[in-house]
């Protein structure tokens, strides 16, 4: 069933600490924040599918499939399936600005095998028409095909994915494009015995980037290939689970005369139930490099602390080699820390999330003009707290802190968030609803950067202005019945309600500079989902 969580920000994995910073409310466009820092440079994974992240850094953009099956660490994960029989479904969206969303989905599911087909198409010409193509094609096109197959201690298969974006996007200029095509396959196999299992693992990602806009360092296709191999070899070592995994990377960029770059990397990981420990070695330009990451989870009665701990390095984005020849190393090293503490009595939870990622080479330092504003490192604390304790309602507040100073900081320093959710049954418990809303109020926002979205890296903003506090509230209800599901959203109802009386105050907002503001949203959802 499709939740409210969906709504501005939505979190992918607490323990990641990623959310999403949406540039509209269609999905088209946006960045990620992990830990008080913007997601970029850095591979992500879903559907078993490997994206390379130097021009494809927004998952949502190529529809909820993707983006359900977010995974940031680049890690494989083969689900299994448990039922039999063909499942499909499909889900069809309409809302203001034309937006046009439709996905469909078969599972063919027997007790060995599985192929799934998924499709997914986004039309969408925003606030001020600035995604329009000049064209009657959509603006987001995605397809995914898988195919799975397990015989004894033997589990096999392929994935496929094609996506095609083709849209406008806001310029100084009357034409702007983004025409970005990709390809990306998946081939695994795994090998289970009593004592040694393997996991073997081959990516290919195919890129066809071209743009015209003023923010590109060029209008000329731009072409990406990227492949990735994996190995990993599981066997149990004095009371730990023992993985040693190896693992090469190439890829390849054909534009301004860039060179093909290669890594390597070779790591033993020792796991127990509550501690994970791995150690490393990157290899990259005839350098090794040690990386390290330890995980602790405990659980003490009604308590749970989670820390992470992760040093590792990754090479630097194309565009700066082009754009600041020979001022950075070719190489960025990151350290990340994050830290949870969790208190569960009965019907109230309290958490509190800590992360702080620092960028060790202090990019900062060589790119920015005035550098002594700027940090290296990007710190989040967030507090949560959820109750099912008021009748008819369960809620949760949040209320969360993030430094603004850093090179690739988020535009967003303070907000305080209020959820209600409620459920209840009509029609003799034939037919459900669901009642969810969301108020968020966000206040000393004063971001020195912005996310270019065009060459996707960060960049200097070129005035530093402090923002007026903002109060966005969303709602949302829905009706299923058995497997067909009715869904109304409205987005920041404050300026749904001004429209309406034709007032002079209006509830904008600005979230990034480059973009038009963000007003009001809604949309109908219908889906259904079909047993054989």
């Amino acid at each position: 069933m499709k939740r409210f969580a969906s709504l501005f920000f939505l979190t992918f994995l607490s323990a990641n600490n990623i959310e999403v910073v949406p540039f509209d409310w269609g999905g088209q466009f946006g960045y990620l924040n992990q830990g008080g820092a913007i997601f970029w440079n850095s591979d992500w994974r879903s559907n078993n599918l490997l994206f390379d992240g130097t021009w494809t850094v927004y998952p949502r953009m190529f529809g909820p499939e993707i983006e359900n099956g977010f995974k940031p660490n680049n890690q494989n994960m083969i689900v299994g399936r448990d039922s039999v029989g063909i499942i499909s479904s499909f889900q069809y969206d309409q809302g203001d600005y034309l937006l046009d969303r439709f996905g469909f989905t078969m599972d063919y599911n027997m007790k060995k095998r599985n192929a799934k087909l998924h499709g997914f198409k986004r039309t969408y010409a925003g606030g001020i028409n600035q995604y329009s193509n000049g064209s009657l094609q959509p603006q987001q096109q995605s397809y995914i095909f898988s195919y799975q197959s397990k015989e004894g201690r033997d589990d096999g298969g392929i994935s496929l994915g094609h996506f095609n974006t083709n849209s406008g996007f806001p310029d100084s200029s009357e034409v702007s494009l983004i025409d970005n095509r990709i390809t990306t396959s998946n081939l695994f196999w795994n090998k289970d015995s009593d004592k040694l299992d393997i996991r073997l693992s081959i990516d290919y990602f195919l890129q066809r980037y071209k743009t015209r806009h003023s923010l590109a360092l060029t209008e000329r296709s731009r072409y990406l290939t990227r492949e990735q191999y994996q190995l990993e070899l599981a066997y149990p070592l004095f009371n730990y689970d023992a993985i040693l995994s190896f693992g090469k990377n190439i890829r390849g960029i054909k534009t301004e005369n860039l060179k093909s770059t290669e890594w390597d990397d070779i790591v033993l990981q020792f796991n127990t139930k509550q501690i994970n420990f791995s150690a490393g070695l990157f290899y990259f330009n005839k350098r090794f490099y040690f990386e390290r990451a330890v995980n602790i989870d405990k659980i003490f009665g009604s308590a749970q602390i989670n820390f992470d701990y992760k040093y590792d390095y990754k090479p630097i984005h194309p565009y700066y080699k082009i754009s600041q020849p020979g001022r950075i190393e070719d190489l960025i090293p990151i350290e990340s820390i994050s830290s949870s503490f969790i208190l569960n009595f009965k019907k109230n939870i309290f958490t509190t999330v800590i992360s702080k990622i620092e960028d060790k080479s202090k990019m900062n330092y060589k790119i920015g003009q005035d550098s002594q504003i700027f940090k290296s490192s990007y710190e989040r604390i967030n507090f949560i707290y959820k109750t099912n304790m008021i009748p008819f309602f369960d809620t949760e507040i949040n209320y969360v802190i993030q430094g603004q100073e850093g090179f690739y900081s988020t535009a967003v320093g303070e907000w305080f968030g209020l959820k209600l959710y409620s459920s209840f049954e009509l029609f003799d418990k034939y037919m459900l609803i669901d009642m969810n809303s969301e108020l968020k109020h966000y206040k000393n926002r004063r971001p020195k950067s912005y996310f270019n979205f065009i060459e996707m890296v960060p960049a200097l903003s070129q005035e530093i202005k402090s923002y007026e506090p903002i109060n966005i509230f969303s709602a949302s209800i829905t009706a299923k019945v058995s497997k067909f599901i009715i869904t109304y959203e409205w987005y920041n109802i404050g300026q749904l309600i001004f429209g309406a009386i034709n007032s002079d105050q209006n509830n904008f907002f600005e979230l990034q500079p480059d973009m038009p503001v963000l007003g009001r949203q809604v949309n109908l959802t219908i889906s259904w989902m079909f047993q054989d």
